[in-house]
């Protein structure tokens, strides 16, 4: 949360990497632990018997939302341990594989391009708020089923759910929406069933002969809302962020457009954009 890490991390990460403490520990927020080697992080990641995904924020839980409404929904399969993990993350596989994903793809270029376009016509944008922030959020909304119109309720649902999670009535005001909103989705569902819909395959899904409990479906919609849609504009953001700073890589990407693929890894690996933690 401080403010000149978060604009230049790398120096803090070496150091703390490379002295005599590479876990490192503070009090703030109740306290944490801050693994920096990829061996331990590995491990942590692996061992679930001693380090459970049922907490996966850095900063304490909402205070009630465990005894509160909705307390049981969480964001499967990345707040499940096994052996639960296997089936959470099984049912939902499909979704993301090419074949389904492939029927997304001239959506969601023709949107870039429609966007795009609008800079082209202003003549200045801001390249997060005018750009990237569109994209993911309209593209999962169209996946969920879920109206576009929702999009500026999505947006402030996500910013307000983890830009300040330092932000306790924020959190809750954003999870208590959400939660609500799709609440009503299933309901609508219920009475209204729709083909080839995700909502309605996933309320329809079964496992070991019993359809899967509620709480799943509006775990698996929280996640790919919150999770799905602020890890992309920030990814997005971020590229975008470092190709202003760079006019070196912009022209080597202009000449080597094979060095694409490559690029977009690497990019994705410095500006990782999710804080995973564990309990």
């Amino acid at each position: 949360f401080e403010p000149e890490f978060v604009k230049d991390p790398y120096p803090s990460f070496s150091e703390i990497r490379e002295s005599q403490c590479p876990i490192a520990r503070t009090e703030r927020y109740e306290g944490s632990w801050l693994p920096t080697r990829y061996e331990d992080v590995v491990a942590i990641a692996q061992e679930y018997e001693t380090f459970t995904s049922r907490g996966i924020l850095v900063v304490p839980p909402i205070p009630g939302q465990a005894e509160g409404a909705y307390g049981n929904v969480a964001a499967p399969p990345i707040t499940s341990d096994p052996p639960d993990h296997h089936w959470h993350r099984r049912l939902i596989l499909p979704v993301f594989s090419p074949q389904s994903v492939a029927k997304f793809e001239q959506g969601t270029r023709d949107l870039c391009n429609q966007l795009i376009d609008e800079v082209i016509d202003k003549g200045t944008a801001d390249a997060a708020a005018d750009y990237a922030q569109h994209i993911p959020v309209r593209v999962i909304a169209n996946l969920l089923g879920v109206p576009l119109e929702m999009e500026s309720d999505f947006t402030a649902w996500v910013r307000a759910a983890l830009e300040n999670i330092t932000d306790v009535e924020g959190r809750k005001w954003a999870r208590t929406n959400i939660i609500e909103f799709f609440l009503a989705q299933v309901a609508e569902r219920k009475q209204n069933p729709r083909e080839d819909d995700f909502i309605t395959e996933l309320m329809n899904t079964e496992v070991e002969g019993k359809v899967v409990p509620i709480e799943y479906v509006l775990g698996v919609c929280n996640l790919m809302l919150v999770a799905g849609v602020d890890t992309t504009w920030s990814a997005i953001g971020s590229c975008m962020w470092h190709m202003a700073q760079h006019p070196e890589h912009r022209k080597q990407l202009r000449d080597n457009p094979d060095l694409w693929p490559t690029a977009i890894e690497e990019l994705l690996r410095m500006y990782a954009p999710v804080t995973m933690a564990r309990i």
